[in-house]
Formats: structure tokens, C-alpha cells, sequence
């Protein structure tokens, strides 16, 4: 294939960035005369390479760009970052993760100007609250953004206290994935109004140590699979690990009925009681983690009952499991189990896992 002069001249350009040989100014000077169509690959490398400036950066913000990715733990100003909501009102992808200038203006100067904003990133910001997504906090410009957005990820955000899930259910109507784990000043009693959200897919929760039984006591009980609530949550993949919730929890968690992903991994105050329950009332499970939970055979005995559409289950570092449990998976009519960790599960020994030989698509096994 032979390149064109195009092609030729910014293969040239590139090869000088990714070898160091080069300086602000050069760049600055080429970008300006480039066609906004060939300047993708050269960000590319910039941000690579980790050598974005606030003036480099100022001359990717064109209205044509869609989604923008900032290099990890960058210096570049407030006052530059707030050009992106002034520049880019098509962009519908955001990640500002570990960006330190980071706050609460620069995250509403964007949800201003990006009306079509569809997934916004900002992990481990640690300058952004739970007011930046506040509509009281800009009486004078609407965050239109916050109408259109689908995905909002804040992993590890130390000045996330939980007061934002009330203001998402008002202003994120659209909402299907949030992510709070790590957020460690959630508390469990605004947890709860998270599952009030009407559309909301994917919530990841995990490694918040004040989350407990008191978060979910205010949904449905469940009993012989009829909720005394007839409206159901649509939400599909939950995250709880490494938390404090206990049995009581998995109850009430049982009308979540949509759940195919359950990840409970390092919950020691879940039991075969809990898992029994979520089993039963949870039919549609494709993916199970229980990680290091202190369950028995009993739980994994449910699970070959109840969890016929289950692909992948982890077990990994459950010690009270034997070969009673083990065999029992293995024979059971589990034909869509890909995937099974045993890693660290001093009770099984070759005789159980001889039997997982008769799941019929099993694919790996993790030991």
C-alpha cells in the first residue's frame, strides 16, 4: 500500500513525539496548520507520552470532538479544563480520572456546555463534592448535560458523601450505570434512595465499609417470590463488596428479580440462609461472586438448584467447602457454566473436582 504525502508527513510528525525528539512550540506551531481530521492520531501519542500542556490542549478542544480521555494525574489548570464545556458541545465521552485541578466549576462548565454528554469519568478527583452536579449551584445556566447522561463513574472520590444520589433520581433521568465504590463517606441510610431510580442497570458499591443492612430496609419484602410491592428495580449488575450487610439484606435484595450479576466478594456476614434466598428470588443470575464469604455445600447446592442460566461463579477462598458441594455442581444441570474459580478452597480435592468434568460447556477452571 503506498501512503500518501498526508499519510507520509504525519507518520513524521508521530515518529518525532514518540521518540522525544521535539518541543512544545514545533507541536503547537504544526497543529495549527493540520487539518482537524489528522490531529486525533497526534493526541494520541501526546497523551501517551504525558506531555499535554494546557496551550496543547486548547488546540484539540474543537466543537467537532466527541469524546476526550486526559491523561492520568496531568497538571493542566482549572481554567483550561472549564474550555471543554465552551469548546466541545458534541462531546458525548468524558474521563477526567486523577485530573488534580479538577472541581466542582470545571464539572458544571462541562455539564453546561455538553448537552448530549453520555458518559462522564471522574475517578479519584478528590476536589470534586456531591454539589457539582447540584442545579441550585447554577441558577443562571442549566446543566443540560446532566439530562442526557448514562453513565456517571466517581470511584474513589473522598468528598462524595451520598447527598448526589438524590440529586441524580431528580435531574438523571437516563441514568443506567453509577459508580460509587470507595466513596467512603457514603452512608447507608442515603444509600437506599440509589434503588429508587427507575432505570438505573449497573451499580457498583463495593469496598464501602459503611454500607449495611440499613440501606436496603426499605425495599419490598419478598416471600414465595410475591413482592408487596408490585414495581420491580430494573437493575441488572450489583456490586456490594467488602461490605457490612448480612443476611437481612439478601432478603431484601431478593426483589431485585432483573439481577444477572451479583459480586458479594470479602461479605463475611453473608451465609447459605442469605445465598438461598437471593438464589431463589434472583432466578435470571449469570454471574455470582462470593469470594471469600463464609459460606457452606449448603449455598452451593442452592446455586446447582436455582441458577440455571449461571456462566461464571466464584468461590475462591471459601474454606467450609468440601467435595460434597463440588460434586454436587458438577452433576447438576447447570449447561451454561463456563466459568469456575476454586482458588484456595483447602476442602476440595481432585475427587470433587473430577466431577465438574460432566458440566458440558465448562471452558476454565481457576484453582
Amino acid at each position: 500500500m503506498v501512503l500518501s504525502l498526508v499519510d507520509l508527513c504525519l507518520k513524521a510528525v508521530i515518529n518525532l513525539i514518540e521518540i522525544g525528539n521535539f518541543n512544545h512550540k514545533l507541536i503547537n506551531d504544526l497543529c495549527k496548520q493540520i487539518p482537524e481530521h489528522l490531529l486525533e492520531p497526534i493526541f494520541d501519542v501526546l497523551q501517551e507520552k504525558g506531555v499535554v500542556t494546557d496551550v496543547t490542549l486548547m488546540l484539540f478542544l474543537l466543537p467537532s470532538r466527541t469524546k476526550l480521555s486526559l491523561p492520568y494525574k496531568n497538571n493542566i489548570k482549572n481554567s483550561t479544563l472549564k474550555q471543554i464545556g465552551y469548546n466541545c458541545p458534541y462531546l458525548y465521552q468524558l474521563d477526567l480520572s486523577d485530573c488534580v485541578q479538577v472541581s466542582n466549576s470545571v464539572v458544571r462548565a462541562v455539564l453546561q456546555g455538553c448537552p448530549i454528554l453520555s458518559d462522564l469519568k471522574l475517578n479519584r478527583c478528590h476536589r470534586v463534592t456531591d454539589a457539582a452536579f447540584d442545579m441550585t449551584q447554577s441558577p443562571f445556566q442549566t446543566l443540560v448535560g446532566c439530562l442526557s447522561l448514562e453513565a456517571i463513574s466517581l470511584q474513589g472520590c473522598p468528598q462524595i458523601t451520598g447527598e448526589i444520589v438524590t440529586t441524580l433520581n431528580k435531574i438523571c433521568g437516563n441514568l443506567k450505570y453509577l459508580n460509587l465504590s470507595q466513596c467512603k463517606q457514603i452512608a447507608s441510610t442515603v444509600i437506599k434512595h440509589v434503588f429508587e431510580h427507575h432505570h438505573l442497570l449497573n451499580l457498583n458499591l463495593a469496598f464501602i465499609g459503611s454500607v449495611s443492612d440499613e440501606a436496603f430496609l426499605s425495599m419490598p419484602i419478598v416471600v414465595s417470590n410475591l413482592c408487596v410491592n408490585s414495581r420491580r428495580s430494573p437493575l441488572r449488575k450489583l456490586n456490594l463488596g467488602q461490605s457490612e450487610i448480612t443476611d437481612i439484606s439478601m432478603f431484601r435484595m431478593a426483589y431485585l428479580s432483573a439481577l444477572v450479576e451479583i459480586r458479594l466478594q470479602w461479605c463475611h456476614g453473608i451465609t447459605d440462609t442469605g445465598i438461598e434466598a437471593l438464589t431463589i428470588n434472583c432466578p435470571n443470575l449469570r454471574l455470582i461472586d462470593l469470594k471469600s464469604c463464609l459460606i457452606t455445600n449448603r449455598a452451593v447446592i442452592s446455586i446447582a438448584k436455582c441458577s440455571k442460566y449461571l456462566v461464571s461463579l466464584d468461590l475462591s477462598w471459601c474454606s467450609q467447602l468440601t467435595d460434597e458441594g463440588i460434586e454436587y455442581l458438577g452433576l447438576s444441570n447447570l449447561s451454561k457454566l463456563e466459568h469456575i474459580l476454586l482458588v484456595w478452597c483447602s476442602g476440595v480435592t481432585e475427587k470433587g473436582l473430577q466431577t465438574l468434568k460432566y458440566l458440558p460447556v465448562l471452558k476454565k477452571l481457576e484453582l
